[in-house]
C-alpha cells in the first residue's frame, strides 16, 4: 500500500474556488473531481505567468455543463481551441469510488465565511455563455 492509500492526501482549500462556488450558487458536493482539477490547474497556470485568475477567466477557457453520468453535479469542458493545458482526461470514471472530502479546521483552509457557501444543491446553476477571450489569457 502507497502513503496516500494509507493516510490520504490533504492539502489547503484555494479561496479562489470557494469564492467562484458561491458566485455560482454551487454546492461544494456538486464539483466533480473535473471541476476542481481544471480549475486549480489553470489557476496554477496563470500564477505562473503572473496573471490574476477567477470565476471570469474560467468562463474564457471552460464551460461549465451539467453531468448526465450524475444528475446535480457539474463539470467543466474546455472551450474549442482554448486548450491551455494538455493531457488532462476528460473523464472521472476512475475518480468517482475514491472520491475526495474536505476536513475543516483552519488550516485547511482561507479566511471564508462558508455561510456563502450552498449546502444543498441547486437547480438554478447556468451554463456558461459565450466568452472572448482577454488579452490577458491570449
Amino acid at each position: 500500500m502507497s502513503h496516500f492509500e494509507d493516510e490520504g492526501l490533504s492539502f489547503t482549500l484555494p479561496c479562489f474556488l470557494l469564492e467562484a462556488l458561491a458566485e455560482l450558487g454551487m454546492a461544494f458536493a456538486q464539483m466533480v473531481p473535473n471541476f476542481f482539477r481544471y480549475f486549480l490547474v489553470s489557476w496554477i497556470r496563470a500564477r505562473e505567468e503572473g496573471l490574476e485568475f477567477g470565476l471570469e477567466e474560467l468562463k474564457q477557457l471552460f464551460s461549465i455543463k451539467r453531468n448526465s453520468g450524475f444528475p446535480g453535479t457539474m463539470i467543466l469542458a474546455p472551450r474549442h481551441d482554448r486548450s491551455i493545458i494538455d493531457g488532462i482526461p476528460s473523464r472521472d470514471d476512475r475518480w468517482r469510488e475514491k472520491f475526495f472530502v474536505f476536513k475543516i479546521n483552519p488550516a485547511s483552509f482561507c479566511d471564508f465565511d462558508f455561510r456563502r457557501i450552498r449546502r444543498e444543491w441547486s437547480d438554478g446553476i447556468e451554463p456558461f455563455g459565450p466568452a472572448p477571450m482577454t488579452h490577458e489569457l491570449r
